[in-house]
């Protein structure tokens, strides 16, 4: 017999283990027994983890491809008076313009009925499946999506959906467990008005994720005693206009610079359903999501009685204290949105950013920031941008929350309140919540764009330069100098080997019914072979040798038969490893004892 035997333990390769198909945990059958005996010595030779998802910062997009889909609202910032009639020929609360952000809204008249109020919601988590024993489990960061439905669309079934996130570090083991929003104001800040579908049939509000098959946990959503048969007071409603881009990412494994570059492309094309040489039809020059006219959105929510031109896209304040409108029967068509779309990754950070969802503010061709006076010498306003677009929702959570880090904040946060303004009696108006750096972008602001740097041809100086006025004078001459730096949003969390450094080392467990002992701290294990540590992680693989294997076990006693390998990758905690792939690898070594020879006979 051979003195050294070396088996190949491939999860690709190797039987289940007829429990759940989990990566790192499988059998290896051999096709004949091996006899242990005496002195036989058993350890790993080397092994390969296939931790793809945990090294180089890669991200998987694994089973199929991803359906992402982006939603959006749209802003403008109010620098100029441009055929802008504000309040509908009202009168206005302070002299314009004002610097502010104007959002576009759809408006719909009639108060919507059959209202209530949700002042928060309850949340029983229930570990599922398996023997029902409490094993340990992770649900702090997770992000909860929840729907209703939108009060102010009396005739229309359409939903709104917010998210929010756990908080960090809540681990426990258990079997289930209460969470109550009531507990969670600075996590769970909403408290919204939902009505019940047109036909009474439609689930509102109700949870969306996460659900069962994402995280091993049965969700019962409870929503607290709320009013019902409540109509809101009001002649009609101005509702945040917000469109949806949706596309598809391929299955595959990215480098973040990779994803960030090919979710960028499909962002900023100007026809975003364009191919190669085809031509267009009608008379817009754009078709993105992100960037619009004013009469591509009139066309998107549709003629009243009929006639188009009755549709008026009234652009509220984001503090709700007025709104204005372009007279669109006039031929210029005016721009909305982001025409400078970018998602990037900040090698330094390590960390994903949307570098710009806005449209820059400029002059002389360049990318410029200037400063104006807003018709008061008093009151000056910052111009960074024309315009830009908020997120209203990101999904899937796997990919833009778990995956690249982001978070809810990086939505804009919106809600309602009932007044009159110009034309509008006592209606439903909303009131938004937007921070460049949080979840808007827009040019740096630094200080560098008050300095005197003089005209062409012309020395800058040290003296304080005169500021234009907004309503007559000098408003284009910026005083600023052109930029390319923005105010981004990025994500929350790092890609810093998306959790690599999390865990030193992973443990290999080898089950061969070999009696060997690995104690610690509270606990002790018989199958433990080897402690792989991941220093030594090249192209996706953790690598593991001979020295990472415990001392060698020296069989003793009766002979055994070795038939069949568990094998098991773990984490420091002795739960299975998470984010590895399938492609594992372990090599073990048999080394037989020298047979002792017989002694001769004695002569007779």
């Amino acid at each position: 017999m051979d003195n050294t035997i070396l088996i190949e333990c491939r999860e690709q390769s190797s039987g289940g283990t007829g429990e759940d198909d989990i990566n790192g945990m499988y059998q290896t059958v051999l096709p004949q027994a091996i006899k242990i005996e005496e002195g036989d010595q058993i350890q790993m030779k080397s092994c390969f983890v296939d931790s793809v998802a945990k090294s180089d910062n890669k991200i998987v997009i694994e089973e199929e491809d991803a359906s992402v889909s982006m939603s959006v609202c749209y802003y403008h910032l109010n620098w100029d008076t441009e055929n802008r009639i504000y309040n509908d020929g009202g009168a206005v609360t302070q002299t314009m313009p004002d610097g502010k952000l104007y959002f576009a809204t759809k408006l719909e008249t009639g108060a919507p009925t059959n209202i209530s109020q949700c002042n928060g919601m309850d949340f029983i988590f229930k570990r599922t499946g398996g023997s029902g024993a409490p094993q340990p489990s992770h649900f702090g960061g997770m992000p909860v999506t929840f729907q209703y439905l939108d009060p102010a669309y009396p005739t229309e079934d359409k939903f709104i959906t917010k998210t929010f996130q756990l908080p960090q570090g809540e681990t426990a083991k258990f079997q289930e467990i209460q969470i109550s929003s009531a507990n969670l104001p600075s996590v769970f800040p909403f408290q919204f008005k939902n009505r019940r579908s047109t036909d009474n049939t439609a689930n509102s509000p109700n949870l969306i994720s996460p659900d069962a098959h994402d995280c091993e946990f049965k969700f019962n959503v409870n929503f607290p005693p709320i009013l019902d048969n409540v109509v809101v007071a009001g002649n009609g409603s101005a509702h945040l206009h917000t469109d949806t881009f949706n596309f598809t990412l391929p299955l595959g494994t990215y480098s973040p610079d990779e994803l960030a570059r090919t979710i960028t492309d499909k962002m900023a094309r100007v026809q975003q359903d364009l191919t190669q040489g085809q031509t267009i039809t009608g008379t817009e020059p754009v078709n993105n999501v992100f960037f619009r006219t004013h009469k591509q959105i009139r066309t998107t929510q549709g003629a009243v009685g009929g006639v188009m031109n009755n549709r008026v896209i009234r652009c509220f304040s984001a503090d709700g204290t007025d709104y204005f409108n372009y007279d669109l029967t006039l031929v210029p068509d005016y721009y909305i949105g982001s025409s400078e779309t970018s998602l990037l990754y900040d090698e330094g950070n390590m960390k994903f950013k949307f570098a710009s969802i806005h449209s820059p503010y400029y002059y002389d061709k360049q990318v410029a920031t200037n400063i104006i006076n807003a018709g008061s010498p008093n009151k000056l306003m910052y111009v960074n941008k024309n315009s830009g677009v908020g997120f209203t929702s990101l999904q899937p959570h796997s990919l833009w929350f778990e995956k690249m880090g982001f978070d809810a904040t990086a939505c804009v946060k919106s809600s309602n309140i009932t007044k009159s303004i110009g034309n509008l009696n006592n209606f439903n108006i909303p009131l938004v919540s937007a921070t460049e750096g949080i979840d808007i972008t827009g040019a740096y602001l630094g200080t560098d764009i008050v300095m005197n740097k003089g005209g062409a041809g012309e020395s800058g100086s040290v003296t304080v330069p005169t500021i234009g006025g907004a309503l007559s004078g000098d408003r284009t001459t910026p005083v600023g100098e052109t930029s390319s730096n923005t105010t981004s949003i990025y994500a929350k969390t790092s890609q810093e080997g998306d959790g690599l450094l999390e865990e030193p080392y992973f443990l290999v467990d080898i089950g061969l019914n070999a009696p060997q002992k690995y104690m610690g701290q509270g606990f002790q294990a018989n199958s433990i072979k080897a402690v792989v540590g991941k220093y030594y992680s090249t192209n996706s693989y953790t690598n593991g040798s001979v020295n990472d294997s415990l001392i060698p076990y020296t069989h003793r006693g009766d002979p055994f038969n070795l038939s069949t390998l568990r094998i098991r990758i773990l984490d420091p905690d002795h739960d299975m490893a998470e984010n590895i792939g399938d492609n594992n690898a372990v090599f073990v070594e048999i080394i037989k004892a020298p047979k002792q020879p017989k002694e001769p006979n004695a002569l007779q």
